[in-house]
C-alpha cells in the first residue's frame, strides 16, 4: 500500500511540474503580435478627441514615415471615448525573439488622409502585452506630442 502511494505521489508532482513548465513556456514565447495599446490624449478645451489609426512596427520602423505598410508593421484603430483609445491585442503567435526596437505611429482616422498626429519608438521586449502612451495634441511638433508611459511585458 505504501509503495502505491509513493508512486501516486510521484505522478501527481510530474503533473503538477509538467502543468507549470507548460504555462511557463506559454507565457515566455506565445505573445501577441500586436499589443494592446492605450492611447490618452490631451486636446485643447472643447476639442473633441479623434478616433485613432495605431500601426505597430514591430521591427522598429519610422513612427514618422508616411506611406505603405511593410512586412513588418501592424495596423488596427480605436474609438476613443472621452480622452482615451484602446485598441485590443492581436491573436498570440509562437515568439521568442529578443529585445528590440519597436515603434506605434499614431494617426487621425478621418478619412481625409488620415493625417499622423505622433508617435513613438522604443527599445524592449519584442511583443509587448500592452503599451500605453499619452499624447497632448495641443503641441505643435508632431514628434514631440507622444510619450510612453508605460510597457507590460
Amino acid at each position: 500500500m505504501a509503495v502505491k502511494a509513493w508512486r501516486l505521489g510521484i505522478v501527481a508532482a510530474a503533473v503538477v511540474l509538467g502543468g507549470s513548465g507548460a504555462v511557463a513556456a506559454r507565457n515566455a514565447y506565445w505573445r501577441p503580435v500586436m499589443p494592446e495599446v492605450q492611447v490618452y490624449l490631451r486636446t485643447a478645451d472643447g476639442t473633441r478627441s479623434p478616433n485613432l489609426i495605431i500601426i505597430y512596427g514591430e521591427k522598429g520602423s519610422d513612427a514618422f514615415q508616411p506611406g505603405p505598410l511593410g512586412p513588418d508593421r501592424r495596423i488596427t484603430a480605436c474609438r476613443t471615448q472621452g480622452a482615451i483609445c484602446i485598441s485590443h491585442a492581436a491573436r498570440d503567435e509562437w515568439r521568442p525573439e529578443q529585445p528590440r526596437r519597436q515603434s506605434l505611429q499614431i494617426l487621425n482616422f478621418s478619412g481625409n488622409g488620415n493625417p499622423i498626429l505622433g508617435g513613438v519608438m522604443w527599445n524592449g521586449h519584442a511583443y509587448p502585452r500592452q503599451v500605453r502612451v499619452t499624447c497632448d495634441l495641443r503641441i505643435a511638433d508632431r514628434a514631440k506630442r507622444c510619450a510612453i508611459t508605460g510597457i507590460a511585458v
